[in-house]
């Protein structure tokens, strides 16, 4: 079933719930925390990442490096990326498929690889004096 895109979010922290609830991979609440901070307790994990979930607890809260690893962890990071680009008045990205980022990252590769040559040819004739 194909994933619906949602039209539009309430706040941040919406699009953050909707980013955990929605995950593709289905993990809970303290599978997440436990990610998160795998240094933590998994229970004392799972009760900051709730009341960091909470908008009525402000003494948890998810710094910028944690938000990014958070998208990482639920494999969601749509939600925050569309909330962004909606909050600043950009259009929303399309997301890359594997096959066009691989085609991308070989074609950079072998664009590399023609400037070196192009490079060394130079270098061959200036040291021959041709």
């Amino acid at each position: 079933m194909p994933e619906q895109t949602l039209l539009f979010y309430e706040d941040i922290m919406d699009a953050i719930i909707k980013m955990v609830n929605g995950n593709p991979k289905g993990l809970s609440i303290k599978q997440i925390a436990m990610d998160l901070w795998p240094s933590r307790n998994p229970d004392t994990a799972r009760a900051a990442f709730s009341r960091a979930l909470n908008e009525e607890n402000n003494d948890v809260n998810l710094n910028p490096p944690e938000l990014v690893k958070t998208m990482h962890i639920t494999s969601r990071p749509e939600d925050i990326i569309y909330f962004l680009c909606d909050e600043f008045g950009f259009e929303r990205p399309a997301r890359k498929d594997k096959s066009t980022f691989e085609r991308e990252v070989k074609g950079q590769v072998r664009d590399i690889q023609e400037r070196i040559g192009a490079v060394l040819q130079e270098l061959k004739r200036m040291e021959t004096g041709k």
